[in-house]
């Protein structure tokens, strides 16, 4: 389970999302982020190590920065599976 400590974006994390795609070769999910504070290159980096930490090195997980309007599209079809508290 994630919590915000593990979030060095900090308050400027918004919600994570995790959103199947498909490119043909298979189905593949994503985790798309949103910081106020832009793109972190450290949180991908932290991240990754959680994830390979709980599934092991044979797995990956795509992941990338959307901007707010991208969040809405997000919203409409997945429900967040991290919100971050006030």
């Amino acid at each position: 389970m994630l919590h915000a400590g593990q979030f060095p974006c900090g308050s400027s994390f918004g919600e994570g999302h995790l959103a199947e795609h498909g490119d043909g070769r298979g189905v593949h999910v994503t985790l798309a982020i949103r910081c106020s504070s832009g793109e972190d290159p450290s949180l991908i980096h932290r991240l990754a190590n959680i994830f390979s930490s709980m599934f092991g090195s044979d797995e990956h997980l795509d992941m990338m920065f959307i901007r707010e309007d991208q969040e809405r599209q997000l919203q409409a079809v997945y429900k967040a599976f991290y919100q971050a508290t006030d």
